[in-house]
C-alpha cells in the first residue's frame, strides 16, 4: 500500500528533490528522446514507465527523490481555455490511473525502482478539486464518491436558493469576483470583497 498509518517524514530530511510533470518527461520507448519536443495544452506521452528508464539519469544529477504530478484518472474533455488535463490537476476518478500515464503495476514498478536506489517517491494528490465542470451531465462522468448530479459534493460559492444546479454551472460566483485588487494578488484593501475571499476559501 502507498498509504502507511503513520507518515515518517523524518526520511525526507536533507533530500535533493526532483520535480517531474510525469506527461512531459519521458515517453516509456528510449527511441522517442530523439523526438522534436512537444509543448502546449495537448498530450504529449509522457509515462510512468519513462520515469523508471530516467531514474539514474535523475540520481546522476544528484537527487535522491522524486515529486511526481498525480497519477489518477483525469477527465477527458478539454477545458474552455486551457486545453487537456496532460498536468494531472483536473481530476476525474482518484481511484483509477489515468491510462495516458499507464497503469496501477507502472506505479509500484517506479515505487520497487526508486527504492532500489534508495530513492524516495512523492506522489502529488488535489484532493480539494477536480476537473473543470461544463454541465451536470459532465458531473455523472465522474468517479465513484464525487460523480452525484445533485451536486452536494461540491462547494457551491455564491449558489442562490432555488437556482438549479445546471444553471450555476453555466454562471458560478468566483475568487475573481472578490475584485482585482484582492484576487489574485491579495494586495488587501477597501476594494476587497472579503466574504468573497472568505467563503471562497473556508465555505
Amino acid at each position: 500500500s502507498f498509504v502507511a498509518a503513520t507518515v515518517d517524514t523524518q526520511r525526507w530530511h536533507g533530500r535533493s528533490i526532483y520535480f517531474v510533470v510525469t506527461d512531459r518527461f519521458a515517453k516509456s520507448d528510449a527511441a522517442s528522446d530523439s523526438e522534436s519536443r512537444c509543448d502546449g495544452k495537448e498530450w504529449c506521452g509522457g509515462t510512468l514507465l519513462g520515469i523508471v528508464r530516467k531514474l539514474d539519469y535523475i540520481q546522476g544529477m544528484g537527487f535522491d527523490a522524486i515529486w511526481i504530478t498525480p497519477v489518477v484518472k483525469q477527465v477527458e474533455w478539454r477545458d474552455n481555455w486551457n486545453g487537456t488535463a496532460y498536468h494531472g490537476y483536473w481530476a476525474a476518478d482518484f481511484f483509477e490511473i489515468d491510462p495516458h500515464l499507464g497503469t496501477e503495476n507502472d506505479l509500484l514498478t517506479l515505487k520497487r525502482e526508486c527504492k532500489k536506489r534508495n530513492m524516495l517517491l512523492m506522489l502529488d494528490i488535489v484532493a480539494n478539486h477536480v476537473g473543470p465542470i461544463h454541465s451536470v451531465n459532465d458531473i455523472s462522468k465522474l468517479g465513484k464518491g464525487i460523480n452525484s448530479i445533485t451536486g452536494r459534493q461540491f462547494h457551491q460559492l455564491g449558489r442562490q436558493s432555488g437556482q438549479s444546479l445546471e444553471s450555476y454551472i453555466q454562471k458560478p460566483v468566483t475568487m475573481m469576483e472578490a475584485g482585482h485588487e484582492c484576487w489574485p494578488d491579495y494586495k488587501i484593501g477597501s476594494g476587497c470583497n472579503y466574504t468573497v475571499l472568505l467563503q471562497g476559501w473556508f465555505g
